[in-house]
């Protein structure tokens, strides 16, 4: 995975360098200070993911497989499709630029026997096409008006990717608030550090140095509230299956 940050930029950002870190009190290289955030950042991020709902913020490609529901009309004496029945909703965010492919679009059409995996056609200003995508406000529909899935378990599929561009503003500001969090781990590691060293010079008061750390110690209420624009928030019912 292509990492938020690099150790210049984290250097630029903090005003830290190799010298003022340690570890079995011995000052660290540009090497260690590097494998720091190669070993960390990943971990950082994975809470700035799991708070907001999301798989990454780094353009990654993924799979979403949603159950096709059929003509679920049942009221007239033929079955009709529902609006319902045509629309299919991307739960992560959908991207696509001059550098990332569009969404894949897949049924598979023998749902009792080996998977039959057929590809649909986006409508275009050239084709007629199977479905067309709509995004409104970073939520993507995807809605079909031909060759509507039948109805199945698991039987669509959504290929794409998700995340921000890289240089777009959304995702700098994500690797702000990613930069501000690994900022904080670095501090208790410095704290920590600093109160070994005072403890080893013979110094009485240093226990107040020492606290409990638990995560909001890294990621903390001010990259919360910097983050809640970016939450993916789950909702009930049927919208996603």
């Amino acid at each position: 995975m292509t990492a938020y940050f690099t150790l210049q930029e984290l250097k630029d950002f903090m005003g830290f360098s190799a010298r003022d870190l340690k570890t079995a009190g011995v000052q660290f290289t540009d090497d260690d200070y590097l494998n720091l955030i190669l070993a960390y950042e990943p971990r950082i991020a994975q809470m700035v993911h799991r708070f907001c709902g999301v798989p990454s913020f780094i353009p990654t490609l993924i799979s979403e497989l949603k159950n096709g529901r059929g003509a679920s009309d049942d009221d007239t004496p033929r079955s009709d499709f529902l609006e319902s029945d045509t629309s299919f909703y991307l739960r992560n965010l959908y991207l696509t630029d001059a550098t990332h492919d569009p969404i894949i679009v897949q049924e598979d059409v023998d749902t009792t026997g080996a998977e039959t995996w057929t590809t649909r056609t986006l409508r275009t200003t050239i084709v007629g096409g199977d479905y067309r995508v709509i995004t409104d406000n970073e939520l993507t529909e995807v809605k079909f008006h031909t060759n509507i899935p039948l109805k199945g378990y698991a039987n669509v599929k959504f290929t794409y990717y998700t995340g921000y561009a890289l240089t777009s503003p959304q995702f700098q500001d994500i690797k702000f608030q990613v930069m501000r969090a690994f900022k904080n781990f670095i501090m208790m590691k410095k704290k920590v550090q600093e109160a070994t060293t005072i403890r080893n010079f013979g110094v009485r008061d240093y226990s107040t140095m020492f606290e409990p750390f638990d995560e909001s110690s890294i990621l903390s209420q001010s990259e919360k509230d910097a983050l809640e624009r970016y939450r993916r928030y789950p909702l009930d019912g049927p919208m996603f299956w």
